[in-house]
């Protein structure tokens, strides 16, 4: 199963689109998991380097563990294996988007050794709301972290920086 550079289309502020981009991530591989056929077959996902920088690849790792699969390699992604591949704009004509080129490809295998869900265990819907719910938890936890430590850097600047800062 393939998903190529994965776009909500959001050009909001950054922190939601981030927060966009990791629920289409998670409801991707929750809704592809269970179409694995064996052990054999993988899920495949490729992100934009700005996209990877952004959500890091330990947190790309961490959204697919919530759907039972586990990274069993990264690479550069090679447009030339996807015959008459062509990189589009998801709104086309918009100036300014980053180049979807270099990318790097994930690939995921089902976790075999991640615990199964016992059917009989509350209703599977409910229990991906709930696992969104707190990923978006942490991710808020983790924006309102990252705010602090830039207006305590902001703050620790001498006046003379800010005056530069403000100029730039």
């Amino acid at each position: 199963i393939v998903f190529n550079f994965p776009d909500c289309g959001t050009v909001e502020e950054e922190v939601w689109k981030i927060e966009d981009e990791q629920e289409l991530i998670l409801k991707f591989f929750l809704c592809a998991e269970p179409a694995l056929s064996d052990e054999s077959a993988e899920i495949h996902v490729t992100l934009r380097k700005e996209q990877v920088q952004r959500i890091g690849s330990e947190g790309v790792r961490a959204l697919a563990a919530q759907a039972r699969l586990q990274c069993v390699s990264t690479d550069p992604f090679n447009h030339k294996v996807y015959s008459g591949y062509k990189p589009a704009a998801t709104i086309p004509g918009l100036k300014g988007l980053p180049p979807l080129l270099p990318g790097f490809l994930f690939r995921f295998k089902r976790d075999l050794t991640a615990e199964v869900p016992d059917p009989g265990e509350g209703d599977a819907e409910e229990s991906d709301d709930e696992d969104i719910s707190k990923m978006k938890r942490a991710l808020k936890d983790q924006r309102r972290k990252k705010r602090k430590q830039k207006q305590k850097k902001l703050k620790d600047q001498s006046p003379g920086d800010q005056v530069k800062r403000s100029e730039a």
